[in-house]
């Protein structure tokens, strides 16, 4: 079911962890790291992972069997969040300097192919926004979406509670029935894929489940 960014190079990317708060005795943590420049952010998604050389590559989205229409996401989280020191202009929007954030979003998806995102030393290819695309050319359709960008740390050393309402751009749909239609993805930072962040922000998750 779930994925990360965890290779050779770097196997700290996401690894148990423990927080206040959390909902058993282990929670996911993520954490970023930088070796000469080249940001890593911590990740974790619905998805598999391929690293080739020093590109990595994700394949997002996993099989679900809907039972009703979930009207929101809802989880624990705690984040530290810095100002971002890595920069390299492949399309990140945020300045040296500049607050940096991180993300969870999650997708209803009805797709025939997993939507693969490679990124490593230069531009990345293949990257989406499901909050301006309904079809993706070669995977399907998204059906909804939400997103949580978290911009500043979590006061306390105590997860919090986090929902994310879900956007239907089909509200009529039946349950999608494609060989992938989950994607629930989390970074501590959310244009790591164009390096562009901070190198040391961390981000704890746990007990991710439906609202109806």
């Amino acid at each position: 079911m779930w994925g990360s960014g965890n290779n050779s190079l770097k196997s700290g990317l996401c690894t148990k962890g423990q927080k206040s708060g959390m909902g058993g005795s282990q929670c996911a943590k993520m954490t970023a790291s930088a070796t000469l420049g080249i940001l890593a952010a911590g990740n974790l998604f619905t998805g598999t992972f391929n690293m080739s050389g020093t590109t990595g590559s994700v394949g997002f989205g996993q099989k679900y069997a809907y039972t009703a229409r979930p009207t929101a996401l809802r989880f624990k989280y705690h984040a530290k969040v810095g100002t971002v020191d890595i920069q390299k202009g492949y399309g990140g929007p945020l300045a040296k300097g500049e607050q940096d954030k991180s993300s969870i979003y999650v997708a209803i998806v009805d797709w025939s192919a997993r939507r693969v995102v490679s990124s490593g030393t230069s531009a990345p290819s293949g990257t989406w926004d499901p909050a301006a695309q309904t079809d993706l050319d070669g995977s399907g359709r998204i059906i909804a979406y939400g997103q949580l960008f978290i911009s500043q740390t979590t006061e306390g050393d105590t997860m919090v509670e986090g929902t994310i309402p879900l956007r239907y751009y089909f509200p009529e749909e039946a349950a999608p029935s494609g060989n992938y239609t989950l994607v629930i993805a989390c970074a501590t930072s959310a244009y790591g894929d164009f390096m562009n962040g901070c190198s040391s922000n961390e981000l704890f998750v746990d007990d991710f489940e439906w609202v109806y």
